[in-house]
């Protein structure tokens, strides 16, 4: 017998005038569960769930006498479920939406019927920028940023206009958006192989993008061409900060700090043009780059402030964002499953889901007693 999809016998009287309520199951304990997103789980949350879908697939005399039933019952939490139910059925009421007749319109033209849902009216989903991993433990970190590419992105607005009808809305969101943020990337002074780790990666994403997508020729090729000029803005912003650091050095307030910027702005300059280097001999990804970036390290000694392990969690972020990346090429934006979305200890959800099961074992154990009886 399905303790959940089971009818009962509507006209056996399931609660007599001084009803003999059987004990009710133990009351169990109700945790509330912190995860890592700030959310919490809650057992009685879950429960209180699995009730009301209990009670919303009963026929209306059913649901009435099972009501009655659980708020007899000595239990508070069965007792919480029956007015929980009561008042999410009120709030399902009262928040009905009639259309109203207008001057004798039937309300149609509210809607427009003429609409089509297309690539040219879809609403569509920007590529979002990625965190910057810090292998220094920094939090609330925010880049050196001095540089302005608005010239190179208004550049790829005009190419984003000339594909219009030839990519769908969604598709020409993920190729123009990720050369943008590719762009954004390069307005970031380097101080750190973070920077350098991070700088690359969004320059793959965008040339990962342009391969992807069948743009016409010329436009994959001046997307190319703007890459570059991104990956030259950075260089020319690398040195503007280094001269500045250099003119600062004998400054009797800040000196210190512009010799630093200095020592750590020309080590990044030289890691990354070694990068480079090697990620375009190769065709190497950034993400799996782990022996040369530990190689490259070892020959740039000033940038060594972390664990060299941490390289590895470093990638390993990357390579989710990426995968993430990947799916909204493809436009699957489904959900991920919820506990490995949230990273979920599910014993809450459980306990909720097992003692809602044992509560209706109960009501049906009581039912078929009565039914008996009778």
């Amino acid at each position: 017998m399905n303790e959940v999809q089971t009818r009962f016998n509507v006209n056996s009287p399931l609660i007599s005038a001084a009803p003999s309520v059987p004990v009710p199951a133990p009351k169990t304990d109700v945790p509330d569960t912190p995860t890592n997103s700030n959310l919490h789980i809650s057992a009685e949350a879950q429960y209180l769930f699995e009730m009301n879908k209990y009670l919303a697939g009963l026929e209306d005399a059913e649901r009435n006498a099972v009501l009655n039933y659980l708020a007899q019952g000595s239990d508070p939490l069965q007792q919480k479920a029956a007015e929980h139910f009561k008042q999410t059925q009120e709030q399902l009421i009262t928040q009905e939406i009639t259309i109203q007749d207008v001057d004798g319109d039937d309300g149609r033209n509210l809607l427009n019927v003429d609409f089509v849902l297309d690539e040219s009216t879809a609403i569509v989903a920007r590529p979002l920028v990625a965190d910057i991993f810090r292998l220094d433990r920094k939090e609330n970190f925010i880049p050196e940023r001095q540089g302005n590419t608005q010239a190179l992105k208004d550049q790829v607005e005009v190419l984003e206009k000339s594909t219009a009808g030839i990519l769908g809305a969604q598709d020409t969101a993920n190729l123009f958006g990720s050369v943008r943020n590719a762009l954004s990337a390069a307005e970031n002074v380097l101080f750190s192989v973070d920077d350098v780790i991070y700088f690359n990666y969004m320059l793959e994403k965008a040339n990962e993008a342009i391969k992807f997508f069948a743009a016409p020729d010329a436009v994959e090729s001046a997307l190319s061409d703007i890459l570059t000029q991104g990956i030259n803005h950075q260089k020319l912003i690398q040195n503007q900060e280094l001269d500045k650091a250099r003119a600062d050095m004998n400054n009797g307030s800040f000196g210190h700090v512009a010799r630093e910027n200095l020592r750590l702005g020309e080590a990044a300059q030289r890691y990354n043009e070694q990068f480079q280097n090697v990620l375009q001999s190769t065709g190497l990804s950034v993400l799996d780059s782990t022996g040369v970036i530990n190689k490259l390290l070892m020959e740039n000694t000033d940038l060594i402030r972390f664990n060299p392990e941490k390289v590895n969690d470093a990638l390993t972020f990357y390579q989710k964002d990426f995968e993430r990346f990947e799916r909204a090429l493809h436009k699957d934006f489904s959900m991920p499953d919820i506990k490995q979305f949230l990273e979920l200890d599910s014993h809450g959800l459980d306990i909720g889901h097992h003692y809602a099961l044992k509560v209706i074992e109960q009501i049906q154990n009581y039912v078929t007693t009565k039914t008996g009886e009778n």
